[in-house]
């Protein structure tokens, strides 16, 4: 599979770049590896048995992806070999389901505050860096795009786990 990429590097330069990697897993990997150091994304795209799909790009966030997904697996596996119960409680593996939303739920606010927090500074030192004035333009813009869809998404989870704590206390009552 191949990876159509189009950055804005650290030094404001526009580039555009095609790798050919193994797996989805290890491109998502490189491509939020290149977030993490600083690169700004512009585009993504997955080109696959000759059909393109652009790729959103919320989803690289500069966390590993591999080792998350190599943990899902092998929560999987292990949910798989586990053998189940004749009659489950199915109150309380609601009740189970519902903590497990919320953690989740709790983890992407956090995420997405720690990405708000990365833009902002980003943000803060273009403000005050020594950009000319329509790189600099650009890379405020899209930096406080980023900042905005990712207070969005905040807002979103704190309504989603408002809803999820209503759900846990129907379920307890």
């Amino acid at each position: 599979m191949i990876f159509s990429l189009t950055i804005l590097d650290k030094e404001a330069q526009h580039r555009e770049f095609m790798l050919m990697l193994d797996s989805l897993e290890v491109g998502c990997d490189f491509v939020s590896s290149l977030v993490s150091q600083g690169e700004t994304l512009l585009e993504v795209n997955l080109i696959e048995k000759n059909k393109l799909t652009p790729l959103p790009l919320e989803l690289f966030d500069g966390f590993p992806f591999i080792a998350p997904i190599q943990q899902l697996e092998q929560e999987w596996v292990g949910l798989l070999s586990q053998p189940t119960s004749p009659v489950p409680d199915v109150d309380q593996e609601m009740i189970n389901l519902t903590h497990q939303r919320m953690r989740l739920c709790e983890s992407s606010m956090s995420n997405q505050q720690s990405m708000i927090s990365y833009f902002e500074s980003l943000l803060h030192r273009v403000e005050g860096g020594i950009f000319h004035e329509p790189t600099r333009s650009v890379m405020i813009n899209h930096y406080q795009r980023q900042i905005d869809t990712y207070t969005r998404q905040s807002m979103k989870a704190q309504t989603r786990q408002q809803q999820i704590l209503k759900r846990l206390n129907e379920l307890a009552a």
